[in-house]
């Protein structure tokens, strides 16, 4: 009997071995398939936390300071203008060069006097040379008669000729310096009207860089009050933002001005000196200007954007605006219950770019499966 019910025990300890091990080998798969679940699966903790919401728009440099040039003198005609558009100029470059009116017509009549002096040299010198040969015949005709008619008489018609001649030489020296000299002031003052030093020059007022460059032809003529170009100092100069921020700056708001090529983004402190109707009377309508509150030249502003953040709630539960689902109108997150994400609707608030806030329905530190 004993025996028996020993054998009995040893039957059924086998057979719940056997069923152990059964459970024990199909154990281990199921751990396997839920762990790789939960190994596949992105959770988010519900954490306290301020919503912030971001505001970006592209943005321009704009100068400050802008100032259009004119031509103030009368009676002007273009010559040449020594700059072209997008050069750097200092105050007191000279931008244009333009000359009198009058000075063209100086210079035509200097030619015709310089023609009338060459006309007066040739013909002077011609009818001189004609007399100064007339007395050395008559001269050469005294000194060749016979030594027995040469009187007294004939000495001093000889000498009287001889001092004609010396007198027609001084008289030539004397009308050759008096065209000489005149042809030299003619010819000095028409260098000095080719030379530009009686040119009406156009002096940048301004440091800064040319713009708008007036196109103008040589000897075309231009009246006072004509606007030639502008010059802009970019060393004075704000952003303007885009419409995208419109109605979310305030002057006096700390900004972010992002700037660079794409790959190589830089950041720099900002802040809204006017905004919309406050805006500078050189700024377009529609706008805001902001100030770079860092010594950027505006030549590194490429491709420029302002971003603005605005704090919209302190110390409320955060998640994610893609943990929250949405489901006939109700907001719902997955939880994972019973080794696999059930839905648990909650009550969402406020919304920003990229977070949502949760006011019920879950707590904080729940860990949220991430569709």
């Amino acid at each position: 009997m004993r025996l028996a019910a020993a054998l009995l025990a040893l039957l059924l300890a086998g057979a719940l071995t056997a069923c152990a091990g059964g459970e024990a080998a199909q154990g281990p798969l199921l751990l396997t398939a839920a762990g790789e679940q939960a190994a596949n699966e992105r959770t988010v903790r519900v954490e306290r936390g301020t919503l912030v919401q971001e505001f970006r728009a592209s943005a321009s440099v704009q100068s400050v300071r802008e100032v259009t040039v004119y031509l103030e003198a009368e009676d002007a005609q273009f010559v040449e203008h020594r700059v072209q558009n997008g050069q750097r100029v200092e105050a007191g470059d000279v931008l244009s060069v333009f000359r009198k009116r009058s000075d063209n017509v100086r210079l035509a009549e200097i030619e015709v006097e310089l023609q009338g002096l060459a006309a007066e040299r040739e013909d002077g010198l011609y009818d001189r040379d004609k007399a100064d040969e007339d007395l050395r015949e008559q001269l050469y005709e005294l000194e060749i008669l016979p030594s027995d008619e040469k009187t007294y008489r004939v000495y001093v018609q000889g000498q009287v000729l001889q001092a004609q001649l010396a007198r027609s030489a001084l008289e030539r020296e004397q009308f050759l310096l008096r065209l000489e000299e005149r042809e030299r002031k003619l010819n000095a003052e028409r260098e000095e009207i080719l030379a530009g030093e009686r040119d009406l020059t156009v002096i940048a007022p301004v440091s800064g860089v040319v713009t708008g460059l007036q196109t103008l032809s040589p000897g075309e003529n231009c009246e006072a009050g004509r606007a030639l170009l502008r010059v802009y100092d970019l060393e004075r100069y704000l952003l303007r933002a885009g419409e995208g921020i419109l109605g979310e700056l305030r002057v006096g708001q700390a900004v972010t001005i992002e700037y660079g090529p794409a790959d190589e983004r830089k950041t720099a402190p900002g802040v809204v000196v006017s905004a919309q109707s406050l805006l500078p009377p050189d700024l377009d309508a529609g706008g805001a200007a902001v100030a770079v509150q860092e010594d950027i030249p505006a030549a590194d502003l490429v491709n420029p954007s302002v971003v603005s953040q605005e704090k919209l709630l302190e110390d409320a539960l955060l998640l994610p605006r893609t943990a929250v689902g949405s489901e006939n109108g109700q907001s719902y997150v997955l939880l994972r219950k019973d080794g696999s994400p059930r839905k648990r609707f909650v009550q969402v608030g406020p919304q920003s770019n990229d977070q949502v806030v949760i006011l019920g329905g879950i707590t904080e530190g729940q860990e949220v499966v991430l569709p």
